[in-house]
């Protein structure tokens, strides 16, 4: 009889402690280099039976060495958390996923607040990320400005790009978000299995560096490998400190940390596998975006998703394609992610007309137009929605859902509204 793979033996198992926290994670990550390449174990269980607490920054770099292993022919099985709402966790981030995804469904909609794990590997899948990532932020966060906005997108795609770029990971990078709406902060996790910060240095400028000089000289301008002008993570370390965030690189046998203080320390750490970086950006004051992207005493404002995507060009107008947006308009959720993005790049944008353009759109539920439309009318107010909002393209059987919906939330009909647009 075959073995069931997802009982740990002490030979090929890995047992995780209650409390795993990232000063765990180089442990792990060397016990698992042991069992694969020098025990030569081609079948691996990951016991996380006992964990009660686990947080992206420490689980991330486990994975993506996991990852890079499974592309080698190691399998993996994983024994999920017995307390309940971290299973939860692992089940939602798409970490399950992540270490079998012949056993574990992938969690890949980055829409309604699930920021789950993302695996990118190229131009393409980054650019596919970091779109729908800044997405879901417009449709979950409320009192963001566009400022952090531009910030969190910048260094995104800062970050990931510096992992195609220099780190020599066949098997790509890993992205995770954690919006922490009571704190106001972003937090993104970025990792990948390749050579390391200090070895990318030391090989593209020639240098002798130590391990903590090397990162030391990571995040300052202009230094890089030689792919790029190594502006990444001088500029992502800039604008965690001037937002009164924090920041951190695990990379070789160095740890860099820079505290909501603003003071950076560099400490020696056991050889990390890979690099594991952790950005944390504030958004409950404002951000000077030209004082932390000022590069070659230039300040730099750079371009934006939203002004790519949804600004009309020399207008205050803002465009909304609903059969782009809503993956489904037969539920209130999506009605509901949708009016709170609307409300978002109005704020962001000082939008004064907004158009929803209605092309190829199936027929709505009640629920969508409710959430959506008509209460958009009963925030703005029948006049107030008739200066600001227009539908384009509607089928006369969407025009009559939404009449219902707002005939019954503000006792008006729709028609009306229209007519005092005309």
């Amino acid at each position: 009889m075959a073995r069931d793979l997802r009982q740990p033996s002490p030979e090929n198992s890995l047992s995780f402690p209650q409390n795993f926290h990232i000063r765990e994670t180089g442990d792990i990550l060397r016990k698992l280099v042991d069992l694969v390449e020098f025990r030569g174990f081609d079948v691996i269980t990951l016991d996380f039976s006992g964990v009660e607490i686990c947080f992206p920054d420490a689980i991330l770099p486990l994975i993506s060495h996991t990852i890079k292993y499974r592309d080698e022919g190691v399998r993996f099985a994983v024994i999920p958390p017995t307390y309940d709402p971290l299973t939860r966790t692992f089940q939602s981030s798409n970490w399950l996923h992540h270490f079998d995804p012949r056993r574990f469904d992938a969690t890949t909609d980055a829409r309604f607040g699930r920021l789950s794990a993302q695996r990118f590997r190229d131009s393409k899948e980054q650019h596919v990320l970091l779109n729908q990532i800044i997405d879901c932020i417009l449709r979950t966060t409320t009192f963001l400005r566009r400022e952090h906005l531009r910030a969190l997108e910048w260094s995104i795609n800062e970050i990931t790009d510096n992992v195609l770029q220099h780190a020599k990971s066949d098997s790509g990078g890993l992205i995770q978000l954690a919006l922490k709406p009571n704190a106001k902060e972003i937090e993104f996790v970025v990792c990948d299995s390749g050579i390391g910060i200090p070895e990318s240095l030391r090989s593209g400028l020639g240098q002798s560096w130590s391990d903590e000089r090397a990162l030391e000289e990571a995040v300052k301008e202009g230094i890089s490998s030689g792919a790029g002008q190594g502006n990444g993570l001088f500029g992502s370390i800039r604008i965690a400190a001037e937002s009164g965030g924090a920041f951190s690189i695990n990379s070789g046998g160095a740890f860099l940390n820079m505290a909501h203080d603003k003071r950076t320390k560099i400490f020696s750490q056991r050889c990390w596998l890979g690099t594991s970086v952790d950005c944390n950006i504030n958004y409950s004051t404002p951000l000077v975006l030209e004082r932390a992207l000022s590069f070659n005493n230039t300040p730099h404002t750079p371009v934006d998703l939203i002004e790519l995507a949804y600004e009309q060009e020399a207008t205050n107008l803002i465009k909304i394609n609903l059969r782009e947006e809503a993956e489904s308009i037969g539920t209130r959720p999506a009605g509901f992610a949708v009016r709170r993005k609307t409300e978002n790049l109005i704020k962001l944008t000082n939008a004064d007309h907004v158009v929803f353009d209605c092309t190829g759109l199936a027929v709505m539920s009640s629920s969508f137009a409710d959430e959506l439309v008509a209460k958009l009318v009963q925030a703005y107010g029948v006049d107030g929605f008739a200066k600001m909002f227009s539908l384009r393209n509607i089928h006369e059987t969407n025009l009559m859902i939404i009449d219902r919906s707002v005939r019954q939330r503000v006792g008006v009909s729709f028609f009306e509204i229209i007519r005092r647009k005309e």
